[in-house]
Parts: C-alpha cells; sequence; structure tokens
C-alpha cells in the first residue's frame, strides 16, 4: 500500500543563507503543503537540498524556519511560538543545535520509511525518550481520566517532541 508521499514538494524557498539571522527567528507559517496525511511525514517532506550544495538545506535553513512549519502543522500556535522565538533569539547556540537535531530527526524517519541501512531507528529513539520525558500524566478535573500534557517549561525542541511520537507510532504499527 502506498501511503506517503516523499518524492519533495512544488513550493520551493530561495533563500540560501543558512546562517541565524533576526527574520529567520520570525514565526511566520511555511508555505510547505502538508500532504503526507500524518505529521512526521510531513516533516519529512521538508527536504529540498541544492544540487550544487547538499549540505545545505533549502527548506529549514534554520530554527526560525523550523518553527514556521511547526505553526503551519498545528504542532503549536502563535501564542506558544512567540516565547520560543524570544528563547531563541537569547540562546541562539541552543536554537542552532535543535536545528540540528531536527534535521537528524528528519533524515532518521526518511532513512526508516525507505529501508535504508544506517542508525536511524537510535536517532529516532533518541529523540523519542526525550518526548516521553517530557510528557506528563495530569488528571482531568471534568472526568475521572488521565490525559498526557507536555511539560509546560519552555523548550526550544518542543516542538520535535510530536514529531518523533508520531514518527515512532508510524515505525511501530501496521500503518506503514
Amino acid at each position: 500500500m502506498d501511503w506517503y508521499v516523499i518524492t519533495g514538494c512544488p513550493m520551493r524557498s530561495r533563500r540560501r543563507d543558512t546562517r541565524q539571522s533576526a527574520d529567520t527567528l520570525l514565526p511566520a507559517e511555511s508555505r510547505i503543503p502538508l500532504v503526507g496525511g500524518r505529521l512526521s511525514i510531513d516533516f519529512v517532506n521538508t527536504i529540498e537540498r541544492q544540487q550544487r550544495s547538499p549540505d545545505i538545506d533549502v527548506l529549514l535553513p534554520g530554527y526560525g524556519n523550523v518553527l514556521g512549519w511547526a505553526l503551519s502543522a498545528n504542532i503549536l500556535d502563535r501564542s506558544q511560538a512567540l516565547p520560543l522565538v524570544q528563547l531563541a533569539k537569547r540562546e541562539p547556540l541552543e536554537s542552532v543545535a535543535v536545528r540540528k537535531r531536527a534535521l537528524v530527526l528528519r533524515e532518521a524517519i526518511r532513512g526508516l520509511l525507505q529501508g535504508e541501512p544506517g542508525n536511524h531507528l537510535e536517532a529516532l529513539t533518541m529523540e523519542w525518550r526525550v518526548a516521553m520525558l517530557r510528557r506528563l500524566p495530569v488528571l482531568s478535573i471534568d472526568r475521572p481520566v488521565v490525559q498526557w500534557i507536555w511539560d509546560p517549561d519552555l523548550a526550544l525542541d518542543s516542538l520535535l517532541w510530536p514529531v518523533a511520537l508520531d514518527a515512532m507510532d508510524l515505525v511501530t504499527t501496521d500503518q506503514r
């Protein structure tokens, strides 16, 4: 069964600068179409590299771009994104590190989906563990059920957690 689209996306960004500048930290929603049907598949669909420089990521050149994609994918809303933008400006090295982790996570998901050899499962498992550690069980006031919520502490990598959980669910179920 063919259940995902990883052939690239028709909308292209012309930005080639990979440095973290103020304009890449603005939480503008991404124009990358969400057509994969799952969060982790849509994240893989952000892969586009320049032919001249395959190490340069065209669609996610900075943390702000990853944040913009997270906004368009409804991982968070603007009220949640603004504190992350401020934190990224205060912690530029951490925002660069989180962006690199996002790219490793994306490559791991792509590699697993395409059955490529490598340590893809190890990379996904690392991010999945981080996500699981940041989930908290909370008893609902409305009804007697326990719900999972994300740790309310502000963390630049919080936008990776739902992607990692969805990817692990995808590769460990019969939905492939």
